[in-house]
């Protein structure tokens, strides 16, 4: 049996081993490391040795924070308006969508398709019936009365975005 690896006081990143655990992951000893930022976390030798595990998590968070978030946000700025994703507004529906139709779906227990829409982080009961086609209806209407405006507005102010309508 190999003799257990003493890794007190090396570096693996930012994070500096303290001491070994009783714990393990698979057969890896789980050392207690305290990183550069000052949390204390728990990783298995194997991901520390092969560099798997630099950081308590603080270096993904300063990642996400400096350059995802501020590349991501970026490029769809031009996509909202007032809170709302236009591209959301204008999406077809997806691939488990009974109805046809985004926002029209069918409940089980009631036995009849449930309409709604959402705006602006918030969702909307339009009515349910049992007819399909009444259903969707509801929401079409919806949309008009909501969407329409909104998207009217959205290419008010982006003249040089091409119109796109609603799926049918």
């Amino acid at each position: 049996m190999n003799k257990p690896l003493d890794l007190r006081g090396k570096r693996f990143g930012r994070l500096v081993a303290l001491e070994p655990t009783n714990r393990r992951s698979g057969t890896y000893v789980v050392w207690r490391c305290q990183c550069d930022c000052g949390n204390i976390t728990y990783a298995a030798v194997g991901n520390l040795k092969r560099g798997n595990v630099t950081s308590c998590g603080c270096r993904r968070r300063e990642i996400v924070r400096t350059q995802v978030w501020p590349a991501g946000h970026a490029a769809c700025s031009r996509n909202y308006l007032d809170g709302t994703c236009v591209t959301t507004l204008l999406q077809a529906p997806g691939a488990r969508n009974t109805s046809g139709t985004v926002g029209v779906k069918w409940h089980k227990c009631k036995k009849k398709w449930i309409a709604d829409i959402q705006f602006k982080g918030k969702r909307y009961y339009l009515g349910s019936s049992e007819n399909k086609e009444t259903a969707i209806a509801l929401r079409k209407e919806a949309e008009q009365r909501i969407h329409g405006d909104f998207l009217s507005l959205y290419y008010s102010e982006h003249p040089d975005i091409r119109r796109r309508q609603p799926p049918d």
